[in-house]
This record gives C-alpha cells, structure tokens and sequence, in this order.
C-alpha cells in the first residue's frame, strides 16, 4: 500500500462532492487491503442501531415517514398499483414494506436495466419524481445528522449525491 504525508493539507479546499469520493476510495482501499478489523466491522454494524432499532429506529427508511400525514396512508396504495402496472410486486416472505428505501433503489435499477428508449426513461423519471424524489433529500440528512451513522454518513452523502444528480437529469427530459 502507497502512503504519503503530505496529501490531505489543511491549505487545499475540498469539495463535499470530492471528500465523499475520497472517503469511498479510502473505504475501497481498506477493504481491499486486509480482512476488516473490529473497528471497521463496529462501523459497518450500525444498520440496526440506527435504522431499526429497539421499539422504533432512530431513523426510519420508509418514504411515508417523510411525507406529509395525508399522503402517509396513501403512499403505499398508491406504489403498489404502480409497482402491479410495472409487473413487479413485494416478494414473499419480505419483511419490509414496498417504500423501503432500498426496495424503491431496486425498483429504479429494474426500471433502468429494462431500456434506455424515451418510453423507458419516462418511466423511470415518472417513478423516481413520484417515490424517491419528495423525501430523499429528509432521509440522506437525517443519516447525516446522526451521531450513530458513522458509516452510513458516507453511504447517505453518495446517495444524496447520486440522487440530486438523477433528478437534475430528470428536469432536463
């Protein structure tokens, strides 16, 4: 492993958008570089903690959370018909709800994995405005703002990231 002192000097700014990319190869490096140690397995093991948690999580990943209390009860009448006209459904035996964040990430990688013609990138750019975009933003900083998140921020910063990007691109379709 190459090492250098002199990298990461107090007199250069870094973007948020570079540190994140910094933090992700030097998460890459590591993982890569030996077995995981206790202190990155520890950081690794928060999932629980924080997103599910003794009696309610400290920080919930459903969207209907993070949406206003009228669409709450809506929001999963409303994606299951969409999922049903997309053919796609909760597998069995799931034992999260359709509005988990990573189940509406899976969906996207579907929609996008099914074709890139203007028919499918509406599809994508109806599904992402619709589920992911009111309260993506309230979930990324809300792992962020935890003091329990500490790998997670990470993952949380590139996924704001990422999705602020995907929704920049949506505006120009």
């Amino acid at each position: 492993m190459t090492h250098r002192t002199d990298v990461a000097s107090s007199e250069h700014e870094v973007s948020p958008e570079d540190h994140v990319r910094a933090d992700f190869y030097a998460l890459i490096s590591r993982l890569l570089f030996a077995g995981p140690d206790a202190d990155l397995l520890a950081a690794m093991q928060e999932y629980d903690q924080v997103f599910v948690g003794t009696g309610k999580a400290e920080i919930t990943p459903y969207a209907s959370h993070y949406l206003a209390e009228s669409m709450q009860e809506r929001v999963l009448v409303r994606l299951r018909e969409a999922l049903a006209e997309l053919g796609l459904a909760r597998s069995e035996g799931a034992p999260e709800y359709e509005d988990h964040f990573s189940g509406l990430c899976e969906v996207m990688r579907h929609l996008i994995m099914f074709g890139s013609d203007n028919g499918a990138v509406q599809e994508q750019k109806k599904f992402f405005l619709a589920y992911l975009a009111p309260w993506y933003a309230g979930f990324c900083a809300a792992v962020m703002a935890s003091a329990d998140t500490d790998f997670y921020k990470h993952v949380a910063r590139f996924t704001k990231a990422f999705l602020d990007v995907e929704s920049s691109s949506f505006e120009m379709i």
